[in-house]
């Protein structure tokens, strides 16, 4: 392989790198507010569960009824976000689009390792990768953009030392 062929490996590395981090990242991040919302929903819907017939069969006064309402009304109203959210779902496409990205930056440490194999169909080759990249671009869910801005920092701050090496940046 020639220069400009091993600065297009590394740079689109890179840019896998950084795509396969910000949607491990965003699962991360969508998984917190999933369970956020569906264990609270969770615990409240057992108590009010458990307790609704204690209070049916004593002669609790109308503010334990209007309480248990209260956190009923509650619990309803978190497990409804939870699921107009969605944010279970868009982990999953996030952790499945992660994975996308990992599967190139296999691919492309075994064209720099195997250099020699890749000399002379490193043109078809890169094409089969860019038509990935394509379709990832185009398919992927869009990561929110602070967990974009934070991974990117992260990354370019943190020296990678495998087959690709990419030096840390200094952050201003």
């Amino acid at each position: 392989m020639n220069e400009g062929q091993l600065t297009l490996l590394k740079d689109w590395f890179r840019r896998a790198r950084e795509s396969q981090e910000i949607h491990y990242e965003s699962e991360k991040f969508f998984k917190r507010i999933h369970y956020s919302l569906g264990i609270p929903a969770t615990i409240l819907s057992a108590v009010v569960g458990t307790t609704i017939y204690a209070v049916m069969e004593s002669e609790a006064g109308g503010s334990m009824k209007l309480v248990l309402g209260c956190i009923s009304m509650l619990s309803a109203a978190l497990i409804a976000l939870n699921t107009f959210l969605g944010c279970s779902l868009k982990a999953e496409k996030h952790r499945a689009t992660g994975a996308s990205y990992a599967s190139i930056r296999r691919k492309l440490e075994r064209m720099k390792t195997s250099q020699e194999s890749y000399k002379d169909k490193f043109d078809e080759e890169m094409g089969l990768v860019q038509t990935e990249f394509d379709s990832l671009a185009s398919n992927s869910p869009v990561p929110p953009g602070f967990v974009s801005k934070k991974t990117i920092k992260r990354l370019k701050s943190t020296e990678h030392k495998r087959i690709f090496h990419i030096p840390a940046k200094e952050q201003n």
